[in-house]
């Protein structure tokens, strides 16, 4: 059973396998059936960091339908091949784009279709750590890509009393320092873990972080184990 503490913030994912040419893995991608475990590619290796499970499923769905109301000119997607690298391939587990956006040269498109890369993107981790989580912000704002925002869930596991911590990063690339979150944001039905906090102020160096234990309400409606997106607020 998972447990709070530095597993949640660390654990890595398993490489499958090494040495792996953007060309295979895109084949593999596009051929082989679907896979249950989530993957991808990051400097030629593959590798699996999440299990899509029941948390992870509600999350996404719920955010999906949220943003594809947000407004008629946006695109929503799901998990699209996005190249971020010469041999590193991200599936985002959403991605929103402006509708009508310049195709741009093949060379600096998304993928074999040739369309621009979203504007957003958003991971949800459960299974995946924090850490991990975190490190897709040098790929997702990597010189390839013209992506601009980043944001990063994380759904902690359930506490012996039922409570729960959740949280969610926000990353802009036209920060002077992309890479450490713009926002960090506590919601859920519990504080977050004291490990969870020391990564953040003194791994990720966030300068403030809001939400439950920082002066907000403890996301606490009916029914919460099944609406986390519905507290995610910036």
């Amino acid at each position: 059973m998972r447990q709070e503490g530095i597993e949640e913030i660390k654990r890595k994912g398993i490489i499958i396998d090494k040495e792996v040419s953007l060309k295979a893995y895109l084949k593999f991608c596009k051929g082989e059936p679907p896979i249950s475990v989530k993957h991808h590619l990051i400097d030629g290796k593959i590798e699996a960091y999440e299990m899509p499970l029941d948390h992870h499923a509600l999350v996404q769905g719920k955010l999906t339908g949220r943003m594809g109301n947000w407004n008629y000119r946006l695109q929503v997607m799901g998990e699209i091949d996005t190249i971020v690298g010469t041999n590193s391939v991200c599936h985002p587990d959403i991605c929103v784009r402006p509708i009508n956006r310049r195709r741009p040269q093949l060379a600096q498109a998304i993928n074999s279709t040739g369309n621009p890369y979203p504007t957003l993107v958003v991971e949800i981790g459960s299974t995946e750590s924090l850490n991990h989580l975190h490190d897709k912000v040098a790929n997702y704002f990597s010189q390839r890509t013209t992506i601009q925002i980043y944001i990063a869930i994380k759904l902690f596991p359930f506490r012996q009393d039922g409570t729960f911590a959740l949280l969610v990063l926000l990353y802009l690339r036209n920060n002077p320092n992309p890479t450490i979150p713009s926002i960090a944001k506590s919601f859920g039905t519990a504080p977050l873990h004291p490990i969870t906090q020391a990564y953040l102020l003194d791994t990720l160096h966030v300068q403030t972080i809001y939400g439950v234990e920082f002066g907000g309400i403890p996301c606490d409606a009916a029914n919460i184990p099944h609406r986390y997106s519905d507290c995610i607020a910036f």
